[in-house]
């Protein structure tokens, strides 16, 4: 394979990611998948069935085509040309199809099935006989006990679910909409806000993160706030509805070709969870808990919104649950959104994040000087050990807003890590987020739940960053999907550390470290609308469960009528006629049957985070274990085994109801 194509590198070389076009796109699409076809022929020429010739060699065919397609599908969401994005949308699709080919070859499962009888495969232990019964569980659920006629079947509809979801996503991407105000009729916004967005006269209000969720918080036009929320929930709609029919019709019919019940019973067979009876269970009886809790949050909802009109409050619409929030959290408990975000300079932060993980992770993050990136402003670093001076890892850093890029925050994986003949090939990744850009006055100002966002996505880098699997398929983040949070939402909690906020949170003109008395009163207020809060994730992941569960596609009820129905069941808010959320509700594709996982993942970053509570929370003996018994190990050990080996006792619920408040 050559390698003057930014895309094909050698081992540890970065993308070129400067040099893409649309032609480089569509001929590394081609060149991987030549010599995917040629490491899939000298495997079949195995001799001798070993774990070295059959699975390690299995395990380097997925890598060679990974290492292209996970850049390609980051540049699909990021690149700033539709050409290179276009190009990129249609090779994700020649990958996902070459995927699902591979994963229903005959002849290389004849030789995996072949090699699973040996003795050599009955005396496997740890990963590499992980390895050997994931592989042996994929290829069943394949379709390998099917007949080849319904095994292509079964290859169609795999390949049309790939399709129907890129489409989901594009459309939710591409959706536009906004409103224009008057700056008469912009009271309670901040200032940069409203400089940021003004042209013609006309403040302009767009369903960006940026744009969207700051003007729900704080601007007392309610009219205004009920208009854009219409059209931030109706995204994407009315294409995404019938795509959804049509995902959720295809999958039923994946999982009854397999003979499963439902695809929630077919998703639940490889998860912590492992039955759909586990997660009604977990949904349930966590509904039951925070509904007292919720129930206050509500009415305490309703007494600010009487206090503020004069006029006693019989409801509250979801329009109104923001501003109604923060406008508690300024008058009972002084917490204001523009005087604590002075102290969140973007730069600061990332320092301070950078000084957790040097002290309690042993890990230095350093600034590339030469860099080559999809666009001028995104960062690139590099992460090496503190004590060995050993690179660890890649990772670039794509920050603000702009027009047809990714519109949330997340972690991109590009290569996930392994052994290679070359040496461990180490991993790389890019944090995608959209963060307020610096204006001519003042620089990148974070508020604290962007903060939030931005420690969460830190916690799945660092997931990332520090694997020593020696296979690809269980590096960094490669583990079972309700498991996969759980990094993310542990790293959160070193923003309730006072003394560690110390380190970064300084006030960006004085100087001033941030004030113990703020801090107390944030953390006094943290649990304001948890029950609220809580309960919509548990809507969400019910909403998601009952479509992969207790839902007929294609039958009389319709999709938007799972959503009328179990809105006002599930939360404390009806349904809002005319609202289509799950038109651009993307965990539909990545997370089908598996937004539980959300919660389910906390109850285990909050008793993780225990540990750190009792230690001090940047105690470098359990910062290290931590690293080396959770992070390390990706997906090569049970991740319930790995966390009652940090524990050193069974995991239990405590810490995480403790944090909710009830």
């Amino acid at each position: 394979m050559q390698h003057e194509n930014p895309f094909l590198r050698p081992v540890n070389q970065p993308v070129d990611f400067q040099s893409v076009t649309a032609e480089s796109v569509k001929q590394a699409v081609s060149e991987t998948l030549t010599e995917a076809d040629h490491q899939a022929a000298e495997f079949l020429k195995t001799e001798g069935l070993r774990f070295d010739t059959v699975l390690t060699p299995l395990d380097t065919l997925y890598r060679t085509v990974f290492r292209v397609f996970n850049p390609v599908y980051l540049l699909a969401e990021t690149h700033p040309e539709a050409s290179v994005r276009d190009a990129c949308r249609s090779a994700i699709e020649t990958f996902s199809d070459y995927l699902n080919n591979l994963a229903i070859r005959e002849d290389i499962y004849r030789v995996v099935r072949s090699y699973s009888s040996t003795a050599d495969a009955e005396a496997l232990t740890g990963y590499r006989k992980r390895y050997l019964d994931e592989t042996v569980l994929g290829y069943k659920r394949a379709g390998f006990e099917l007949d080849s006629r319904d095994r292509e079947r079964l290859k169609n509809i795999r390949n049309d679910l790939d399709k129907l979801c890129l489409a989901f996503q594009k459309n939710t991407a591409e959706s536009t909409g906004f409103i224009d105000l008057d700056p008469e009729d912009c009271d309670g916004l901040p200032q940069d806000f409203i400089g940021s967005r003004l042209a013609d006269g006309k403040i302009r209000v767009d369903l960006t993160g940026p744009s969207y969720f700051p003007f729900m918080k704080y601007s007392q036009n309610d009219a205004a706030r009920k208009d854009l929320w219409l059209k931030y929930n109706n995204r994407a709609f009315p294409d995404n509805l019938s795509l959804l029919d049509e995902i959720l019709l295809k999958r039923q019919e994946l999982a009854a070709l397999l003979g499963y019940p439902t695809y929630a019973d077919y998703a639940l067979e490889d998860r912590m969870a492992g039955s759909p009876e586990a997660v009604w269970k977990f949904e349930d009886d966590l509904a039951e808990t925070v509904r007292e809790k919720a129930r206050a949050d509500y009415r305490a909802l309703q007494e600010m919104k009487s206090e503020l009109t004069g006029v006693p409050a019989q409801t509250v619409s979801e329009w109104e649950a923001a501003w109604l929030s923060n406008q508690i959290r300024e008058r009972k408990y002084s917490v204001n959104d523009q005087e604590v975000k002075q102290y969140f300079e973007l730069n600061q932060v990332l320092d301070g994040i950078f000084q957790i993980c040097r002290k309690s992770l042993g890990l230095v993050f350093t600034e590339s000087a030469e860099k080559s990136v999809w666009q001028e402003e995104v960062r690139q670093f590099t992460v090496s050990d503190l004590k060995t001076g050993r690179e660890v890892g890649l990772f670039y850093l794509d920050l603000f807003p702009r027009e047809n890029k990714y519109s949330h925050a997340a972690m991109f994986p590009l290569v996930g890590g392994g052994a290679t003949e070359a040496g461990y090939e180490r991993p790389a990744a890019a944090l995608v987020c959209n963060f307020p850009k610096p204006t001519e006055s003042q620089p990148s100002l974070l508020l604290f739940s962007d903060v939030n966002t931005l420690f969460h996505e830190f916690g799945h880098l660092l997931h990332g960053m520090v694997t020593r699997s020696p296979l690809q398929a269980f590096a960094g983040t490669n583990v079972l999907m309700d498991f996969v949070e759980t990094p993310s939402q542990f790293f959160e909690n070193f923003l309730f550390d006072y003394p560690t906020l110390t380190l970064f949170a300084r006030h960006w003109q004085t100087g001033d470290v941030f004030p113990e008395s703020l801090f107390n009163r944030i953390v006094a207020a943290r649990n304001l609308g948890s029950g609220m809060a809580t309960q919509g994730q548990i809507f969400y992941g019910t909403f998601d469960f009952t479509l992969h569960n207790r839902f007929q596609p294609g039958g009389s009820q319709t999709t938007t009528d799972i959503l009328r129905e179990l809105k006002p069941r599930v939360t404390l808010f009806p349904y809002t006629e005319g609202s289509h959320f799950h038109a651009s509700f993307g965990h539909l594709c990545g997370y089908a049957a598996g937004y539980y996982s959300y919660l389910w993942a906390k109850v285990y970053a909050q008793d993780i985070w225990s540990v750190f509570e009792k230690a001090g929370a940047l105690d470098e003996a359990t910062g290290r274990r931590f690293r080396e018994v959770i992070l390390e190990p990706g997906g090569t050990e049970d991740p319930l085994n790995l966390v009652k080996k940090f524990l050193g006792r069974d995991p239990n619920p405590e810490a995480f109801l403790r944090d909710l408040g009830v």
